[in-house]
């Protein structure tokens, strides 16, 4: 999740390019269960601020999109194990970065209306896993597709 204040750089007949500055928000949350000898759980909290660029390019109807995102902050680890009447917890909080690229593809339909189909790259690093050792960090990202139907009043 994010928020951001979105300024415009440049706008031309076919070009819009906005500046981004804001806060961002990421979290990643494992969990391992074994049946009868417990379990471990990982739980990662990304705060930071973020800077980046939002950019659309349309010619007709049809128009492409794209925004970059990095945003540099703390990661907030909170790993447990629970065994056989054991109980381990460790909290850990150290420095990140959060990088995320989305690009659409879309149409628009009359003056209010816009169909799309998009992709959505994030990563973050220095995130605790599960199946990590104790002084172990790994990288995380997660990729997605959306299609959407975009109303503006």
């Amino acid at each position: 999740a994010d928020v951001n204040y979105r300024h415009r750089l440049y706008c031309g007949d076919f070009l819009r390019i906005d500046g981004l500055a804001g806060y961002r928000y990421g979290g990643v949350v494992e969990d391992l269960t074994v049946a009868g000898l417990g379990g471990a759980r990982a739980a990662n909290h990304f705060h930071g601020g973020q800077v980046g660029l939002a950019g659309e390019w349309g010619v007709g109807r049809w128009y492409v999109g794209a925004t970059g995102t990095a945003a540099f902050g703390v990661v907030y680890a909170d790993t447990s194990l629970v065994g056989l009447r054991r109980v381990a917890a460790a909290d850990d909080a150290r420095y990140a970065v959060l990088p995320a690229t989305t690009v659409r593809v879309g149409r628009e339909f009359g003056d209010h209306a816009r169909a799309f189909v998009g992709y959505r790259y994030a990563g973050l690093t220095d995130v605790t896993r599960v199946t990590d050792g104790p002084a172990d960090r790994s990288h995380f990202w997660a990729e997605g597709v959306s299609l959407g139907l975009e109303l503006r009043y």
